[in-house]
């Protein structure tokens, strides 16, 4: 069962998404904090960095669990294969688990190629992994057919571990096309090409013209087609056999000055992909983008780029097409997209936002695993859902000058993904163990639950929407109608009504719906939530813990010493003679106010301060004590 006794931590930066997701709440009210779950973390390195935090400050800070962690989280993380190179990006990401999850026992895998990305994944599964969660893309994995990591994603999928990806940061920074022989024809180091037209109507452009500032880089942008990959399952390979290149003026007579930049590796029997990457050092700042086809080759049918240089650039034609690619497109993979913690409802926003950055899906897969050809194209949905970046660190990511602290904020998917995969531990935890729920049910349980985003309803861009952790625990944590000692009884309601929901002589979690609720907790030591609306929570008997959330409520605790936790809008706390002492959390003058009934006036109180806390008491009884307030005013009070 669950217990009531809040979770006490000790860490010197937790992220701001662990509130974003209300993974707090679920900590604090039902005990849960993952453990007995197993998580992998795939991504750069772990304890490269020599200069600055290290994995030891971390462990210390209790940042991270190790034999000196604070808070008694002493299993070290499992370093499987550190990263040949990195900026320990992969501590970051385990940090953020940490914080959602901190009893879970954590794995860590290094990685810098596409091969080792596979291998990664079934070495960490074989290790135990209950849940794996990776931030790593590799240009050279294919666009339309599902390479050696996603197949490896399925793999471990199907043996029951959950796979969490982050989506990517690319946007929609992709060009996808029909392949169109214009006809042209150029000629470059003695290979002649008949060029593709970019120009989707009546007329010709051969060229797709961009804007790239000095200094700037543009790529690695990697063109490819819809060919087998001959480094997936030994296939084929292409037949097809496109080059590209970077021009400075918009002329097929071109000399060797005229091409900044190009890729022209011979395609057939291998690869179908070409990557070029180029740093403006000339006086101009408008380029072309050139693609040809060498003459002696096959016409492919689908060719696509994605440019992955965060915005250097600025494409005349067609820049707006799908970027989640390999492995977060397998289908077994629960590809993350990123929203700004400030972007959601806890921090004052009520319709999450995508990032305009969080990479966009639709990409179709064309081509089976074998090589064959599918068909018809197979369109996945992806990403699957949103979580939180922009968030603290202790030393990964900068400093965002709009929040209220100096630490570092860590941006991105790489971000949002980890935050994902510890609230799937509480899920898992909360089900009764790691095997309580199959990788699909985690996927429907987190899509069921999410607050949708962006468009009304599924999308490329934002998923099923930003993670709701407390909804998606409400779905899973056992039942029963309390009728032995230890049982917790759970009431569930409509999300979308409003509702009276009574709880029974046992232990009840009651929870609220999307309308205004009034949940009585009647006897034993209960947990309301009263979820969005104007909700009303009256504890009952017993000692009780109630919190509003969303919207302005009423939170009486009646008899027992409660706990009472306003959360967002304009709450009232009841206080009352002969009924206990209970601890108001959230206390938010200006905002909230304090009831008085039995005949109370604000002259008949004493105030005091102590331990961080002021005590409010009346007749010899101590009423309650406000958490975080040095004093209050007779504007605080109301008599009812």
């Amino acid at each position: 069962m669950f217990s009531n006794q809040p979770i006490t931590r000790s860490n010197s930066v937790i992220s701001q998404g662990d509130v974003a997701l209300n993974t707090d709440e679920i900590r604090n009210i039902l005990n849960l904090d993952g453990s007995g779950i197993k998580i992998g973390i795939i991504s750069d390195s772990f304890n490269l960095l020599k200069d600055g935090v290290t994995a030891a400050d971390d462990i210390r800070s209790g940042d991270l669990p190790g034999v000196s962690n604070p808070d008694g989280y002493t299993t070290p993380v499992q370093v499987i294969n550190e990263g040949s190179k990195g900026k320990d990006e992969g501590r970051a990401m385990l940090q953020i688990v940490h914080d959602i999850a901190p009893g879970s026992e954590l794995m860590f895998y290094g990685v810098s190629n596409n091969v080792e990305m596979a291998q990664a994944i079934d070495a960490l599964a074989a290790a135990g992994a209950d849940i794996i969660v990776d931030d790593m893309g590799f240009t050279n994995q294919p666009f339309f057919q599902d390479g050696i990591a996603a197949q490896a994603v399925n793999r471990v999928v199907d043996q029951g571990v959950v796979y969490f990806s982050a989506a990517g940061n690319d946007g929609q920074r992709s060009y996808e096309s029909e392949f169109s022989n214009s006809a042209n024809t150029f000629t470059v180091n003695g290979i002649t090409y008949e060029a593709h037209d970019f120009n989707s109507g009546a007329g010709v452009d051969v060229f797709n013209q961009f804007s790239l500032d000095a200094g700037k880089k543009l790529g690695p942008l990697t063109l490819q087609w819809d060919e087998p990959f001959a480094s997936v399952n030994n296939g084929s390979g292409a037949t097809s056999d496109l080059d590209i290149f970077i021009v400075k003026k918009d002329s097929l007579n071109l000399s060797a000055d005229d091409i900044v930049a190009s890729s022209a590796d011979n395609n057939v029997g291998a690869d179908p992909l070409e990557t070029i990457s180029f740093t403006n050092n000339t006086d101009s700042s408008k380029f072309h983008v050139l693609i040809g086809k060498r003459v002696d080759s096959t016409e492919p049918n689908q060719i696509k780029y994605i440019s992955f240089s965060n915005d250097a650039d600025n494409f005349e034609y067609g820049h707006n097409s799908s970027t989640v690619f390999g492995h977060p497109n397998a289908e077994g993979a629960i590809a993350i997209g990123a929203t700004s913690y400030n972007d959601t409802p806890a921090f004052g926003t009520s319709i999450p936002k995508a990032k305009s950055t969080s990479s966009v899906g639709g990409t179709p897969i064309l081509i089976a695993a074998d090589g064959t050809y599918l068909e018809s194209s197979l369109i996945r949905q992806k990403p699957n859902l949103l979580a939180t970046d922009g968030v603290n660190t202790t030393f990964f990511g900068v400093d965002n000058s709009s929040d209220s602290d100096a630490f570092p904020n860590f941006s991105g998917t790489s971000a949002a993904a980890p935050h994902a995969a510890g609230v799937a531990a509480l899920m898992l935890q909360a089900g009764g163990g790691a095997e309580s729920l199959t990788p699909a049910e985690v996927r429907s349980i987190l899509e069921e639950t999410a607050l949708d985003a962006d468009f009304p309803g599924l999308d490329f861009k934002s998923g099923s929407g930003l993670i709701q952790a407390d909804a998606a625990v409400e779905l899973i944590a056992p039942q029963s109608a309390g009728v032995a000692e230890d049982d917790t009884a759970i009431t569930r309601v409509s999300r979308d009504a409003n509702n009276d929901v009574m709880g029974t002589v046992e232990d009840d979690i009651l929870t609220g719906s999307a309308g205004s609720d009034v949940l009585l907790g009647a006897q034993g030591n209960d947990q309301l939530l009263g979820e969005a609306g104007d909700d009303a929570l009256y504890g009952g008997q017993g000692n009780d813990i109630l919190l509003g959330r969303q919207g302005n409520d009423v939170l009486s605790g009646n008899l027992g010493d409660d706990v009472l936790i306003g959360g967002k809008g304009n709450d009232r706390f009841d206080l009352g003679l002969e009924a206990g002492v209970d601890v108001i959390k959230d206390f938010t003058p200006g905002e909230d106010i304090i009831s008085l009934s039995d005949g109370l006036a604000f002259t008949d109180l004493t105030l005091s301060f102590q331990d961080g806390a002021t005590l409010i008491a009346a007749q010899n009884q101590t009423l309650a004590t406000v958490d975080g307030l040095h004093s209050l005013s007779e504007q605080n009070f109301v008599s009812i």
